[in-house]
């Protein structure tokens, strides 16, 4: 989320300053058609209107005030739950603040999915490091043991009577 709001807010910033919204509004909108984690993404002006977002025709009344930025902050992340789920806003200003803020709305039911994959896979990964790990130290615990084996049988027959025995270690 903040990658891709660091890379609109470069690719807006120009554009909102001259006042073509036409623009930035192409860029959100490719941006959220790419990213299936994105839920939507919106820029707000210095005073907090937006300016464009990806709703459509409407905007959701108090999302604009959901997670504000405090002066000279880098980042905000802020959970949110709405209608279609938990959703992480995350927040970043645009020029220092002056210009406004973009907001990207990712699914925290995504994040979650990505998450436990990359959680099976890694428990998959450990599981299969440790059986290899026991295969391994099962093998060379029998090498290393074998000359001790071959004591103890020449022992064992000895003691049994056979008295010719050679060990070749």
């Amino acid at each position: 989320g903040l990658i891709i709001g660091q890379i609109l807010s470069r690719n807006c910033v120009e554009p909102i300053l001259v006042n073509d919204l036409v623009k930035p509004q192409k860029a959100i909108a490719d941006a959220k058609r790419l990213e299936e984690e994105i839920i939507y993404i919106f820029i707000l002006n210095n005073h907090g209107v937006p300016v464009v977002h990806t709703f459509g025709n409407y905007f959701p009344k108090g999302l604009a005030g959901a997670n504000p930025l405090a002066p000279r902050q880098k980042y905000r992340v802020q959970l949110l739950r709405t209608e279609q789920g938990l959703i992480n806003d995350v927040g970043l200003p645009l020029l220092g603040g002056n210009l406004g803020a973009i907001h990207i709305g990712l699914s925290e039911k995504h994040i979650r999915g990505v998450l436990y994959s990359i959680t099976g896979k890694l428990i998959a990964a450990i599981c299969l490091a440790v059986f290899l790990c026991i295969g391994i130290t099962y093998y060379l615990a029998r090498r290393a043991l074998y000359p001790l084996r071959e004591v103890s049988g020449a022992i064992k027959k000895i003691g049994e009577g056979c008295f010719n025995q050679k060990i070749l270690i």
